[in-house]
């Protein structure tokens, strides 16, 4: 079963990464893609050179909160090129047994952006660390450092709609992950969003789906989703509250 589960979850990332491949590039002409502004991003005519994000991920078994910066060096966000990408976060999760575990994530990232049109794509690779307080019987238990790559895509659809998926793989625990987002203009300051990921670890398979909106203030995007999550024991309510912040 462990087996099939990891298959499932590399056929899904190859997959994703595939589509991301396919509408990141012009149809005439794979290799002239020029950049890529980042999903967050696309409803704002600004330009930014950096983003530092911060948020909270609570359900009935896992409490974790991040923050992230990613740096665009030479040109903006909104300009193709070389990206930089660090995040920090911690939390605790809650083990079969009812034991609360600590666990703590650091990725440092360098990738490049590609757009085309109103379609583009991102790379990331780089290093990755995690610490999981648990006792030494658990798969993932104690330090681990690997490698960590990424890739997300987006489309603009039209004016007021814009689709974009992601996919990634982390060594320290075999995770491959992959998600699909559906973002939807509705007022000059606000966005509603739909989202759905998957992916699959030593510690078996885990998903998500959820809704929400996003209110743009000022140079401050406030973002809470409400949705449900699980594994392969359990699912329940989850929530997430992010805000974004660019110069």
């Amino acid at each position: 079963m462990v087996a099939r589960t990891r298959f499932v979850g590399m056929k899904l990332f190859l997959s994703v990464a595939a589509m991301i491949t396919v509408i990141a590039l012009p149809d005439h002409a794979r290799a002239q893609s020029t950049g890529l502004y980042f999903p967050q991003t696309q409803f704002s005519e600004e330009h930014y050179f950096s983003e530092l994000a911060g948020g909270a991920v609570v359900t009935v078994d896992d409490r974790f909160g991040y923050a992230q910066s990613t740096f665009a060096p030479r040109g903006g966000l909104d300009r193709p090129g070389l990206r930089i990408n660090v995040l920090l976060g911690g939390g605790n999760y809650r083990l079969d047994n009812g034991t609360w575990v600590d666990k703590t994530l650091a990725n440092a990232l360098a990738g490049w952006a590609f757009w085309s049109g109103n379609r583009g794509a991102a790379v990331y690779a780089g290093i990755t660390y995690e610490d999981h307080a648990s006792p030494p019987s658990q798969a993932k238990s104690g330090e681990a450092f690997g490698a960590a790559v990424r890739g997300e895509g987006w489309w603009r659809l039209d004016a007021s709609t814009l689709f974009s998926a992601g996919a990634a793989y982390s060594s320290p625990h075999e995770e491959v992950s992959g998600r699909v987002a559906v973002d939807r203009q509705i007022a000059r300051y606000f966005r509603a969003r739909a989202e759905a990921s998957i992916g699959d670890d030593i510690d078996g398979t885990f998903w998500s789906a959820g809704a929400g909106g996003t209110a743009h203030i000022f140079r401050v995007e406030a973002t809470v989703m409400l949705g449900v999550s699980g594994d392969d024991d359990d699912t329940a309510f989850s929530a997430r509250v992010e805000f974004r912040v660019r110069r």
